[in-house]
């Protein structure tokens, strides 16, 4: 029994050795807290941290995407490029009321075609809606006089140049142009091109004006933000946002077509209003909606600003687009075979 308790007691001792031993060879990199730390003690400094090893302290940080590094960064980047671009070209954008003294506005009669697809009909008075909608009962022509249409325009020139579409001015016995500013003015002289819904109208004694830079529609690329401003529902200087869908679309709305589609809001009233890229440039002319409910769901056709500008200085040059064209003409045959006739 003794011996057996002294044998123990030996292998205690040993251990406590060992442990002595190894707490001595304790590297200075794992060196345990000061005593005072310890007892709970401390100096004011005690519980700083140890320096970092030569190597850490002297290392480069990684750099660091600023804009990634800014809760919503690229967010407000792209609200910014909105707001600058929308400043730009909202002072060019107009709004055109044209009167009729025989009732009945354009709206009606291009809204008539049972295509998914359908011009504006520019009216604020809902009188005219009977015309968008098919199947809604007729109601009673208009009053002599009263405004027959709202669209949209936008200056191109200083001399009182505004680009517009053709839907929006035809059948109008007088039409009125409202700056952003609210000076109105009479137009005295229009020129349009119906087969590609482009009209230029004139305007005189308005000081001021500020042309709308105009952009390269060839540049533009699907996937592209854009902005469309206008005039929809009589909501003046109203700005929507979206992106380029497609490019040269012919979806059969006008004889000589290869229209931007976008999925920018477009409503009734937007027509003639710019398509805007975000350098603040006119890359389109809203002209166009596919639509099964009268408003927009989403596909929306503009004239590309190269194809307009095209059309319009022709209009203002010639007064008119000068097209060539040829035909050929198959006479009637007979084509059974000599032993049937």
């Amino acid at each position: 029994m003794v011996a057996d308790r002294l044998s123990r007691a030996s292998v205690v001792i040993a251990s406590l050795l060992a442990s002595s031993a190894l707490w001595k060879q304790v590297p200075e990199s794992l060196t345990p807290l000061p005593p005072a730390v310890a007892s709970g003690a401390a100096p004011a400094d005690a519980l700083a941290a140890p320096p970092l090893p030569p190597a850490a302290a002297s290392a480069t940080p990684p750099a660091v995407d600023e804009g990634a590094q800014t809760p919503g960064g690229a967010a407000a980047e792209l609200a910014t490029a909105f707001r600058q671009a929308a400043q730009r070209i909202l002072p060019s954008v107009v709004t055109i009321e044209g009167r009729s003294d025989h009732g009945e506005s354009v709206a009606g009669d291009a809204a008539r075609s049972q295509k998914p697809w359908g011009l504006f009909p520019e009216s604020r008075d809902k009188s005219t809606w009977n015309n968008f909608f098919p199947r809604l009962p007729a109601k009673p022509p208009r009053e002599k006089g009263r405004p027959a249409g709202t669209g949209s325009g936008v200056v191109i020139a200083t001399q009182g140049l505004i680009l517009t579409n053709h839907h929006v001015i035809q059948g109008h016995t007088s039409l009125t142009v409202r700056l952003a500013d609210g000076r109105e003015f009479p137009v005295i002289e229009a020129w349009s091109d119906p087969p590609t819904d482009v009209a230029v109208v004139r305007i005189a004694g308005a000081t001021d004006l500020v042309a709308a830079p105009l952009g390269d529609s060839d540049q533009l690329g699907v996937g592209d933000w854009v902005l469309a401003l206008g005039q929809p529902f009589g909501l003046e200087n109203t700005v929507t946002a979206g992106i380029v869908s497609a490019l040269r679309r012919s979806p059969g709305i006008t004889a000589r077509e290869s229209f931007i589609q976008t999925d920018a809001a477009m409503n009734p009233g937007s027509s003639g209003g710019p398509l805007v890229n975000l350098q603040g440039q006119v890359v389109g002319i809203s002209t166009a909606i596919s639509t099964r409910s009268g408003g927009h769901e989403g596909v929306g056709f503009a004239v590309p600003i190269n194809l307009a500008r095209s059309v319009a200085e022709q209009l203002v040059r010639e007064g008119r687009v000068p097209r060539s064209s040829h035909g050929l003409s198959v006479p009637p045959q007979d084509w059974r075979e000599p032993s049937e006739r």
